[in-house]
């Protein structure tokens, strides 16, 4: 069986002065990264991935390559950058604090045809990323493939191909995180919401 593995990056250093879209990982994300590399190699008790994949695709943003690169470098293999697997765009939108993010995340997903903040709706924050999935599946027609994105168009994705909620998925999404599905039916296999306990 062929599946995609969507990864929501590791914790980033938060920096009001810069974009959200250029933040690193913090200190302890790039602990966790090295975690879950550990976690989702062959060599790791759980046998995740049972063999080599076939791509480890990142997003353009730098805390996806940064979560995706200890996974890669245990692989021997390289980081393939994509693009459309962004976060919503959101370029034009400052600092919040996370009681406004929250409840802005929460009008976000229940009006997903309207435009929020940002420059994309919902729906079209999934139709984007959705296309970039099917691009990167098709430049890799055979084995696993893992996919390092971000937490908004991972939530949209689950949600647009299973029972659960956008809202609901997010709010309990930690970072780092990761669902598998099967391909290419795109049924849920498995959702691990955060790293298991150390």
């Amino acid at each position: 069986m062929r599946r995609l593995f969507l990864i929501r990056h590791a914790a980033p250093a938060k920096n009001p002065a810069v974009p959200a879209r250029e933040w690193a990982l913090s200190p302890s994300g790039r602990a966790d990264a090295e975690r879950l590399a550990e976690i989702l190699t062959p060599f790791a008790p759980a046998i995740i991935i049972p063999g080599v994949p076939a791509a480890i695709v990142a997003s353009d943003e730098l805390k996806a390559q940064q979560t995706a690169q200890p996974l890669a470098d245990r692989l021997s293999m390289p980081v393939e950058v994509m693009a459309g697997l962004h976060e919503h765009e959101r370029r034009t939108v400052g600092y919040l604090d996370d009681e406004t993010f929250q409840a802005t995340m929460a009008r976000f997903f229940a009006e997903p045809d309207t435009l929020v903040f940002g420059e994309e709706t919902a729906s079209q924050a999934l139709a984007r990323f959705s296309r970039a999935v099917e691009d990167t599946l098709a430049r890799h027609p055979e084995g696993d493939v893992i996919i390092v994105t971000h937490g908004t168009v991972m939530s949209l994705f689950v949600a647009a191909h299973s029972i659960i909620k956008p809202m609901d998925f997010w709010w309990h999404l930690h970072l780092p995180a990761w669902v598998i599905f099967a391909v290419p039916d795109f049924t849920l296999l498995a959702a691990h919401m955060q790293l298991p306990e150390a």
